[in-house]
């Protein structure tokens, strides 16, 4: 249990590292010439904030997929699929696909969000 929490936490901490700076990068790139830096910092900060906030929770899903793996198994190839029903309540923009297909050299995976509903070998 504490190999998962490290595999959920490093998943985390990459996922919020790379989207807090790429948005950071962005704002200050875009606003270098024509603003003056206090009002690029003020844009910056908040972007890179919900960048990383939204890193985080995409790292948290990907963190509970990776830790489902057995040693020595490695993810082939993913994607998202729509499920067989239409849901009342579509996910929000910062939360990604729904439903992802996984496929691993020992079976197929369909996951819900972080939870896992089916694996076949």
């Amino acid at each position: 249990m504490d190999e998962d929490n490290a595999v959920i936490r490093r998943t985390r901490t990459v996922r919020v590292t790379v989207s807090a700076g790429i948005a950071g990068a962005t704002v200050i790139g875009l606003g270098a010439g024509v603003l003056p830096w206090w009002q690029v910092l003020a844009l910056a900060l908040p972007a890179a904030g919900l960048a990383g906030w939204t890193g985080s929770r995409i790292g948290r899903i990907d963190g509970i997929r990776a830790a489902r793996l057995e040693p020595g198994e490695r993810v082939i190839g993913t994607c998202a699929v729509r499920p067989p029903y239409t849901e009342h309540t579509p996910p929000s923009p910062h939360e990604g696909a729904q439903h992802h297909l996984r496929v691993t050299p020992r079976g197929v995976e369909m996951w819900e969000r972080a939870e896992l509903l089916w694996k076949h070998p």
